[in-house]
């Protein structure tokens, strides 16, 4: 019997059609891993996250696959969704610059065992908020890098009613779990490879499982259009106009990988370095995509428009992105964010969200 923590259990009981055969699969799933990696469990943490199950695991080293030694770690099993069909792939081509490493995956189960980190200390707990913005700023910088491109394929696709491509857990108390690069293995399989539960090498290094937002975001913007004529914003229509134009035309040549989800709850303590970035919702393409994120983070409640412009000055210009690009994207990815918020009764995030964009836009010498 596996207890599904707080969060993830709401979300199967409001979206009935989301992970029925994940979840009645998911005690012979972790029994299986548990063993394939020598691995003893702790409870799942609470409450959790929206989009998987993670639990405090303590490597032992004597199991068949075990790709490390003894020592802490954590074991994710996702719900299956395509936001993040490329996590394995980003955090083995990170290799642990600034991240939490990959140590194993498990491609049917789409599970990941990751080096822990603390669960109850992320950036937010620092008191000094523009530091903390900094810190995550930095380490952002240091995921990006670029990704080779595959060869010419299908564009990867998403339901058009799912959810955006980085399903968002923003609150203070968000889940802060998880996550070391794959490394070589004694029976020689690829280094950049994960093993299934049969044993078989499988590589989580291929860039072509990452989604690419010049895929990605035509679709979105398509979603966005069919929530603005179900939902009364009272959002000035060309802003909708401004977002969608961005997301339909991203810059096809960008190859960048992108964290896509990294706010100051998904930096957490750690203890190879002083924090490090869990969660990422890979994509590839531009890097003034990854700044809204950043902008979420604030403290002591409903920011200023002045304190939203000097945040996006001051990350913005840390980061070195060109200015009116990373407007395009915040308002972009803010409008996108603010629209699904309230389609989903997040009305508090969403109605936030949608000041964001409305701030920046109007904000003196920088709209269009």
């Amino acid at each position: 019997m596996v207890t599904i923590p707080e969060r993830l259990a709401a979300r199967l009981a409001s979206e009935p059609d989301v992970g029925p055969d994940w979840l009645a699969a998911l005690p012979a799933t972790v029994s299986r891993l548990s063993a394939a990696w020598s691995l003893q469990l702790g409870s799942p943490i609470e409450p959790g996250g929206m989009t998987s199950i993670v639990f405090p695991a303590q490597r032992m080293g004597t199991g068949p696959r075990q790709s490390s030694g003894p020592g802490a770690a954590m074991l994710k099993i996702p719900v299956p969704e395509p936001e993040l069909a490329g996590e394995a792939a980003g955090l083995a081509l990170v290799g642990g610059d600034g991240a939490v490493r990959l140590l194993d995956h498990d491609p049917p189960s789409g599970a990941l065992l990751l080096e822990a980190a603390d669960p109850d200390r992320s950036l937010l707990d620092l008191d000094d908020a523009d530091r903390s913005a900094a810190i995550a700023a930095d380490l952002l910088r240091r995921w990006w890098r670029p990704v080779p491109r595959p060869e010419a394929g299908p564009p990867v696709s998403r339901p058009e009613a799912g959810p955006p491509v980085s399903r968002p857990d923003t609150r203070p108390d968000a889940p802060r779990s998880e996550i070391e690069p794959v490394r070589p293995r004694a029976d020689g399989a690829d280094a950049g490879a994960g093993v299934s539960a049969t044993g078989a090498p499988v590589s989580v290094m291929d860039p072509a499982t990452i989604p690419r937002l010049v895929d990605v975001g035509p679709l979105l913007g398509a979603v966005m259009r069919r929530r603005q004529h179900g939902l009364e914003t009272g959002l000035d229509a060309s802003l909708i106009d401004r977002a969608v134009a961005t997301f339909v035309a991203p810059d096809p040549a960008a190859d960048t990988l992108l964290h896509t989800d990294l706010h100051q709850g998904n930096v957490l303590a750690a203890q190879r370095e002083p924090w490090l970035v869990i969660d990422p919702k890979p994509l590839v393409g531009e890097a003034a995509y990854d700044l809204e994120p950043l902008l979420r983070d604030h403290r002591g409640g409903r920011p200023s428009d002045a304190a939203i412009r000097r945040r996006f000055d001051a990350t913005s210009a840390q980061l070195g992105l060109d200015r009116e690009r990373a407007q395009d994207w915040v308002v972009a990815r803010s409008v996108e964010l603010g629209l699904w918020s309230l389609e989903a009764g997040e009305d508090v995030l969403g109605n936030h969200q949608l000041r964001v964009a409305a701030v920046l836009v109007s904000s003196p010498g920088r709209g269009r």
